[in-house]
């Protein structure tokens, strides 16, 4: 799995340092990504979120693309793409050193409710199928980074995949 670093240097000197660990899915049918869009912010990610203590990868993504998407991963489709290991203020104001792994994957037909949590829903989340040009135009558009901190690594995974799209 390739591997990126992203260091924003935003945070305090001496922050306290708050680890996570993220798994998120990039699901791609015909030319379109299935996306978790913000109807408060305009910002696009790919579905997913963190590991809950005793789940492994695969079991926080499929669990983390259900709750937010509705759909359910087709575990033999599973394949590694990227780890972002990002290093950026969290919204507490301390230092988050969160790595969040990219899986390509494919999902099956039958859409069931998402399950929100509430911050979600205080962002309306909602999903939507996207080029990635559509998913870097809204988040390029985006002028309220602070309130959409992961927006940055969004932006360097849909560049990175727009580069390679043509191989895949």
């Amino acid at each position: 799995m390739d591997e990126i670093t992203l260091d924003l240097h935003n945070y305090p000197e001496n922050a306290e340092r708050h680890e996570r660990t993220a798994v998120r899915g990039i699901v791609r049918r015909g030319v379109r990504y299935l996306m978790i869009y913000s109807r408060k912010h305009g910002d696009c990610k790919f579905p997913g979120g963190g590991r809950e203590t005793g789940e492994t990868l695969a079991d926080t993504l499929f669990r983390e693309m259900r709750e937010e998407t509705g759909y359910d991963v087709l575990p033999e489709s599973l394949r590694e793409y990227l780890t972002v290991h990002e290093r950026r203020v969290s919204i507490h104001g301390d230092l988050l050193c969160m790595d969040s792994h990219y899986y390509f994957c494919e999902v099956g037909d039958t859409v069931h409710g998402q399950q929100l949590q509430d911050y979600e829903i205080d962002e309306d989340y909602e999903v939507r199928w996207l080029t990635l040009s559509e998913a870097l135009c809204c988040n390029r558009a985006v002028d309220q980074a602070d309130s959409t901190p992961w927006i940055q690594r969004e932006i360097t995974v849909l560049e990175r995949l727009t580069e390679s799209e043509s191989s895949f």
